[in-house]
């Protein structure tokens, strides 16, 4: 017998839409009032992505009785009153939305009490309401990564001091010889051997089927503080990585790190033509860059400040690079829609990303281009993501291992910004 699925606004939020076609041959409602809070939110990208399935269905009959799904499945848009269902007298108030949603869900058990109906949402309180109220509730999984199961891009294996100086000496280690290990393509590893008086150890990258020592002295115009940056100069420096992960907490030098190599890229080796600076439009509080008043520069300058401050620290001829447009801090909507070439894309507080938002962005990679994602987990500002569904780390679990990709996660040890800003990232 076939189930209901009543969706809710954040779900559709969260997938672009793309939600609608993951419930198998099975009923996919849209309550009404959802249809409408979605429409409060178009000047979004993952809205108007999901009006855009939305009425692509629409030509296809009336969504008010069902149109058919391409896995056999039908689509429906309820949109009968719900104010006759009962709930205990002032339970909760019938004008909020979400109570709404819930109510639709109630509404489509007592039209069709044999078959399941089931509330798709990832918001916890509305679950605890429409679990008290008898409803069915699951939350929709097909973007989740467990936050203890996300790949870090790094690994510290003990092994002899012989293994230790052969990686010193031939700069080259065959696997084979540390054994019971499994390494991913360009995965970052520290060899060490501690013998209680001292510690030796090595770094390597492992990829075409061997360890690769890391030049831990490479000259860029910075110095690496800790093992983490290291890693991260290794992979940003590498014009044979196109997409760089950097994930860790605040001043652990993400972005830093990822302008100066893109700085060095361009004026120093000439990997490079242009630089494009970039970040979610979401500002803290969940505000949209649209809504900031004045025209583009002006609504630029909140995303500006942190990078012209960090560039301008690195070399005396931003302003210049700015003006001559080597150098682009542009909204993320100037990057969706395009195929850049030639070019390093640098993508700050990637956590505030849709799983969709994140392919969008990055399939915009042309040739002899590299994009750089930064972020914490930890510090989402967009209300309808989380930890575990934000296209960040949505990106780092599906592309790992990957020859053409890297990642390292810095630990809160290895924040460098100063003595307060580690302790907060520990404690916080």
């Amino acid at each position: 017998m076939k189930k209901y699925y009543v969706l809710d606004t954040n779900i559709l939020f969260q997938t672009c839409g793309n939600a609608i076609y993951g419930f198998d041959d099975n009923y996919v409602i849209l309550p009404y009032i959802a249809k409408e809070e979605l429409d409060k939110h178009k000047s979004e990208f993952a809205v108007r992505e999901s009006f855009r399935i939305i009425t692509e269905l629409s030509k296809q009959g009336d969504v008010r009785t069902g149109v058919k799904l391409p896995n056999g499945g039908k689509f429906f848009i309820f949109i009968d009153s719900v104010f006759d269902v009962e709930t205990p007298e002032g339970f909760f108030d019938r004008t909020k939305n979400d109570n709404l949603i819930i109510l639709t869900a109630m509404k489509i058990k007592m039209l069709h009490p044999r078959n399941k109906v089931i509330l798709i949402t990832n918001d916890g309180n509305m679950t605890i309401d429409a679990r008290m109220l008898g409803v069915e509730v699951q939350n929709y999984r097909n973007d989740y990564v467990s936050s203890d199961k996300l790949y870090t891009g790094r690994t510290e294996i003990e092994t002899t001091d012989e293994n230790i100086d052969e990686l010193f000496a031939n700069e080259v280690l065959k696997p084979e010889q540390i054994p019971d290990s499994h390494f991913e393509e360009n995965e970052f590893i520290q060899l060490y051997h501690d013998n209680g008086q001292q510690k030796h150890s090595g770094l390597a990258i492992y990829k075409d089927g061997y360890l690769h020592k890391i030049n831990a002295k490479k000259k860029i115009g910075i110095k690496a503080r800790n093992e983490g940056q290291q890693y991260a100069i290794e992979m940003l420096m590498d014009a044979n990585i196109p997409l760089n992960i950097l994930i860790g907490p605040a001043g652990c030098g993400k972005t830093y790190l990822a302008l100066a190599c893109g700085l060095y890229h361009i004026t120093e080796k000439g990997t490079y033509s242009r630089m494009y600076i970039t970040r979610s439009n979401t500002l803290p509080e969940g505000e949209n860059l649209g809504y900031l008043p004045g025209d583009l520069n002006e609504k630029m300058q909140p995303l500006l400040y942190p990078f012209y401050d960090n560039l301008t620290k690195m070399d005396q001829r931003i302003d210049e690079f700015i003006n001559n447009g080597t150098i682009e801090i542009c909204p993320m909507a100037y990057i969706r829609g395009r195929s850049i070439d030639n070019a390093i894309i640098i993508v700050d507080e990637a956590q505030n990303l849709t799983r969709m938002q994140a392919k969008t962005i990055i399939t915009r990679v042309g040739e002899n281009t590299k994009i750089v994602l930064c972020g914490d987990p930890q510090q989402i500002d967009n209300p309808r993501l989380d930890t575990r569904n934000n296209g960040l780390v949505y990106a780092a679990d599906k592309m790992r291992g990957n020859s053409i990709v890297a990642q390292i996660t810095f630990n809160g040890a290895e924040c460098v910004r100063s003595q307060l800003s580690k302790l907060a990232a520990e404690l916080l």
